[in-house]
């Protein structure tokens, strides 16, 4: 995890270092008059409209909530579904109204499962692995969790995992892969901008000031 070093007079902004999650929060940072500048090339930090006062570090998305909430950094950009599985404790303040997705459990297209309940004692890959385990909990299937990093739809036809979960956007993906979906009433998700706990913020009038301006 990315070590950020705080600044007087200054706000600190975590955003996606890549994905569609960092597309959504440009371009709605752009329709409220915050931009960065043309060449952020490889650069994990960069200021928002060439500002001092706005520093931006780009972040994987599953961090992102963590160092909000420890205070590391004064807000962030994430989904909701990343606040959820990372049991962070932080605010999520607007909504962006993008980044939606649901998640969804899915098997081969050609496996004989059908439901979640067959998948008793088998093992279930995914990124999101909190979220997973309350689902199969509340269901009362006993699987076996197993957690994936990056792409995961290859992965039952490697005979790693029996089942995926994962978020839906599209489903092309599901179909390009050739898997199908036997749940996705799990998780609905988007794009928030969150904040953490009053005493860890640094300087608590910019980032007011900051909300004001793109909540508008």
């Amino acid at each position: 995890m990315q070590h950020v070093i705080r600044k007087k007079n200054q706000i600190v902004i975590g955003i996606p270092s890549k994905g569609r999650l960092k597309k959504h929060v440009l371009d709605f940072l752009h329709e409220k008059g915050f931009d960065l500048p043309a060449r952020t090339g490889r650069r994990l930090q960069s200021r928002l409209n060439n500002d001092s006062r706005y520093r931006v570090v780009f972040l994987h998305p599953k961090d992102i909530p963590i160092m909000v909430e420890r205070g590391a950094i004064d807000a962030g950009f994430s989904g909701l579904d990343l606040i959820h599985d990372t049991r962070s404790k932080v605010r999520p303040l607007i909504r962006i109204r993008r980044g939606y997705v649901r998640m969804a459990l899915t098997v081969p297209i050609d496996s004989a499962v059908s439901h979640p309940f067959h998948l008793m004692d088998k093992v279930v890959g995914t990124s999101f692995p909190n979220i997973a385990q309350e689902y199969f909990e509340r269901l009362k299937v006993r699987v076996v969790i197993q957690e994936i990093r990056g792409a995961s739809e290859g992965m039952p036809y490697l005979g790693v995992v029996d089942a995926i979960m994962d978020v839906v956007e599209t489903g092309k993906s599901l179909t390009a892969n050739r898997l199908k979906i036997i749940d996705d009433n799990i998780f609905f998700s988007e794009c928030v901008l969150m904040v953490g706990k009053p005493e860890f913020q640094k300087n608590y009038l910019l980032l007011n000031q900051f909300l004001r301006k793109i909540y508008v």
